[in-house]
Parts: C-alpha cells; sequence; structure tokens
C-alpha cells in the first residue's frame, strides 16, 4: 500500500506540473493543489472449502447416479483477498502565503546550490534568469529579455552561451564584519562569550586581536551571500578586456582579505567607463512556468524548432567538435505513447512528456519541482481541507 501511495503521488505532482505548463501556455490562471495527509486501510480475508465431483458408469440416469460403478474425486482449495482503501485531503495553495512565495524573485543562493550540484550552467541561467541588461561603453543600456515570444531571446541566447564560455557561474561567499568596539580582557574567558543569545542566530564569533595594549577580543559576524562571478578559465584575457579583473570568482585557496571588497557581476556596475557593465535578472517560479509555457507554445507553432541549449562535445584527435541543440522542454501534443513521463488533458486535448528523446525534459522538472518545494512554507498549507475525498 505504501509503494502503491508513492507512485501515485509521483504521477500525480508530475502530472500537475506539467497540467500548469499547459495553463500558462493558454495565459490561464496557474493553480496548484497539496495532499497534506492520507490514511491508509487493508484487510486479509481468508477462505477455505473442500468439494467432491462423483462420476458414475450412468451419468444420464438418476439410477446411474447411485450405482456401484461410480467413483468419487474430493477436491480442496484456500483463497485469500487483499482489501485496500484510501482516504485523503486535498487542499489548494491558492491563498496568499503560497502566493507571495511563488511570486518572490529566486535566491542567488539557491541558485549557487543547483550549481554547485553540477547542474548544466546554461540550463540553470536560461531557467532561473528573466533578462540581462547590458551597457557596452559609450552606449545606452541593452536588455535581453528570456522570453521566445521577445524578439530579443535569440540574442539572449547567443550572449548567456558566450558568458557560460567565458566561466560564467555562482559562489557562496563568506564576509565578516566586526560588531562594536574591542572588549577588554575578561572576554578571554568564554563562558562570558555564552550568554549572548544571538551568539548562533547572528553566526557571531569572538576573535583575539593583538593591540599596543595587548590582546583584546573583537565581536564578528559572519556573512554567507551568494553572487555571480566568472571562473578563470582559458578565456580570462577575453573577460579582463570586456569587464576587467574585478568579477572573478574568490579563489578559496588564498588568504581571505575581509578589507577587501569582491564585486559581484549581480549586485554592482563597473566603475570604469571604458569596461562594460552587466546586471543580471532572476525570474520567480511563477514566471518560470510562463517561460515553459512560452516554449510550448514555441513548439506547437514549430515542432522542428524547439528552443534548445547548445551541447558541445570538445574535439580530439580522432573525434571532430559535436554541437547538439538539446531541446530544453519537449512537450507533445495529441501524441500516442506508451510510456511517458508525464500526461494530462486540458481543452479536450492530451498532452504528454515522452520518456525518450526529450532533451532536458526530465532535468527542468526535476528542477521545478524542487523550487516549487520551498515555497511550500509553514502557512502556505491550508490546516483544513478544502476538499475531501474518499
Amino acid at each position: 500500500m505504501s509503494q502503491s501511495y508513492q507512485n501515485l503521488m509521483e504521477s500525480y505532482n508530475l502530472n500537475s506540473t506539467l497540467l500548469n505548463v499547459v495553463r500558462a501556455s493558454k495565459n490561464r490562471p496557474l493553480s496548484f493543489l497539496a495532499i497534506p495527509s492520507i490514511t491508509g486501510t487493508g484487510s486479509i480475508n481468508e477462505s477455505a472449502g473442500l468439494s467432491a465431483n462423483i462420476l458414475s458408469s450412468l451419468p444420464s440416469t438418476v439410477g446411474g447416479f447411485f450405482s456401484a460403478g461410480a467413483g468419487t474425486y474430493y477436491t480442496g482449495g484456500a483463497q485469500a483477498t487483499l482489501g485496500r482503501s484510501f482516504t485523503f485531503t486535498q487542499s489548494s495553495m491558492d491563498n496568499a502565503e503560497f502566493q507571495r512565495q511563488i511570486l518572490t524573485p529566486i535566491s542567488l543562493e539557491t541558485i549557487n546550490y543547483f550549481n554547485s550540484r553540477h547542474t548544466n550552467k546554461e540550463l540553470l541561467f536560461s531557467m532561473t534568469l528573466s533578462a540581462i541588461e547590458i551597457k557596452y561603453p559609450n552606449q545606452a543600456p541593452e536588455i535581453y529579455n528570456n522570453y521566445p515570444d521577445s524578439r530579443s531571446y535569440g540574442e539572449f541566447q547567443n550572449l548567456l552561451h558566450r558568458l557560460v564560455q567565458n566561466g560564467l557561474s555562482t559562489q557562496m561567499l563568506e564576509t565578516k564584519e566586526n560588531i562594536g568596539p574591542l572588549m577588554p580582557k575578561i572576554f578571554r574567558n568564554k563562558e562570558v562569550f555564552q550568554y549572548l543569545d544571538a551568539k548562533d542566530k547572528q553566526n557571531l564569533s569572538l576573535e583575539e586581536v593583538s593591540t599596543l595594549d595587548g590582546t583584546r577580543f573583537q565581536l564578528v559576524q559572519t556573512h554567507r551571500k551568494a553572487n555571480i562571478c566568472f571562473v578563470r578559465n582559458a578565456d580570462a584575457q577575453e573577460v579582463i578586456a570586456e569587464f576587467g579583473d574585478s568579477f572573478f570568482c574568490f579563489n578559496h585557496f588564498d588568504a581571505y582579505d575581509k578589507k577587501k571588497k569582491y564585486a559581484a557581476l549581480n549586485e554592482s556596475t563597473n566603475e570604469h567607463h571604458h569596461k562594460t557593465s552587466i546586471r543580471f535578472i532572476t525570474r520567480s517560479n511563477h514566471e518560470i512556468f510562463d517561460y515553459l509555457g512560452a516554449i510550448l507554445r514555441a513548439q506547437i507553432k514549430n515542432p522542428e524548432n524547439i528552443p534548445s541549449i547548445n551541447n558541445k562535445t570538445p574535439s580530439t584527435d580522432d573525434v571532430p567538435l559535436i554541437i547538439k541543440n538539446i531541446p530544453i522542454l519537449v512537450i507533445e501534443k495529441n501524441k500516442s505513447s506508451s510510456k511517458a513521463l508525464a500526461t494530462t488533458a486540458y481543452d479536450d486535448d492530451v498532452y504528454s512528456i515522452p520518456v525518450e528523446n526529450n532533451g532536458y525534459s526530465a532535468v527542468v522538472v526535476n528542477l521545478l519541482s524542487q523550487l516549487l518545494a520551498l515555497n511550500r512554507v509553514p502557512g502556505s498549507i491550508p490546516p483544513s481541507p478544502a476538499i475531501l475525498i474518499k
């Protein structure tokens, strides 16, 4: 019963995700449901019986039924039947708390987490960035929108592909900030520091500082913040020539200098007017559904031109450079398939994500499912069910 429930919930979540992508492609309101609880009951009934077959040499007559030439055969059997049923509650997520979460732009800490999980960078940024604003020297700023319906979508793809080739990535950086003045030697006793209630909540630590008057103690607060930067690679000189040398990711093998400010591409522009300034705009989970809905509209309009990611296989002595356009999301409309990752019916049409030859569809659905799970904070799921199904 537990395995049946898990399989059912997997299909339910995948189909619900696909359904909302289809809704977004038609500019319909999104709707999310949750199953906060489930109760299962099961029973096993056993029965046993004995039967006999009496055969006669004269079976067509009543007298032959009781005659001496008859043979009797006895057969026995046992039967077990399994009964199971589920009772679950289904709640609507259309409330203020959930909508506030789903409309909030995705944090860079979340993007950095998926980037650290070795997700394809171009695919990850394609899903989580809504636009890139760039200002070339002595030119007006330009915005490249990341939507297949936008006129600048092709330019966005080319720009993002070039930036990823140049080493565009993310990092989690820890910075330290001094809190308050230097403290006397009484704080040498670490038990005094334990009385600070905010020590763990605010990431506080106590560090020794050597001064002319002897050893003092400084209260330090550690901040963890993610940003977008360039990883040094073979194209580092190209990055320096265009953006300068202040946007490279921090090298964790070097000594940390808390007095140095590490610039981030996502939060600052270039101070030098002869260099290119760039800014990244992240999208919310709701905007991701709009983006995937736009991809569905594009492939229905032209199945031969599905929005894709360029995947390059480096050339070797035996194998030349191979460039493959891998579709971001493949959704088939009114096509019969024996196997489907997800399927749903909407407006008298059947939509499905095939299991095979689906590009990055499985990765996209997996990422979207995890991002949606982050929106289900306490209070977003109603305590009482909106619909009770038995």
